[in-house]
């Protein structure tokens, strides 16, 4: 008989497949450290969607004003006509939108393009750091 199962005398021997509470805390550190993987995947994913998309987005609509104008300038010196035509095309790009009291501009995406790229690196991180401990 293994000297671990044995019990002192008048106790009965422990099974081997008891739950102290060491093991309880075990279990229930995993669950915890398997949910937060979990979620900083979740997150990393998101963020690694949507930033190139807010970069990009950025990106172009900071340049479509200068590249509208551009254009229109370009067609106004080539005929004296298509100044009628082309009036209103120099605020054809409007600077800013605005959805429920939410104001997005072009700097605001690139920034907030920016901002998703640290949190994807920021949940790699924490996912890295998660599943060694797990």
């Amino acid at each position: 008989m293994d000297p671990d199962l044995r019990a002192p005398m008048g106790h009965a021997p422990r099974a081997a497949s008891s739950y102290s509470p060491e093991r309880r805390f075990i279990g229930i550190r995993g669950l915890f450290f398997a949910a937060l993987y979990c979620a900083a995947h979740f997150f990393q994913q998101i963020a690694e969607f949507f930033a190139p998309i807010a970069l990009i987005a950025g990106l172009i609509w900071k340049i479509a004003p200068s590249l509208t104008n551009l254009l229109a300038d370009k067609a106004k010196m080539v005929s004296a006509q298509s100044d009628i035509n082309l009036g209103p095309l120099d605020n054809i790009v409007p600077a800013h939108l605005s959805f429920s009291g939410l104001t997005l501009t072009a700097s605001n995406l690139v920034f907030d393009g920016f901002l998703m790229m640290l949190v994807a690196a920021i949940a790699s991180t924490v996912a890295v750091y998660a599943g060694r401990r797990i």
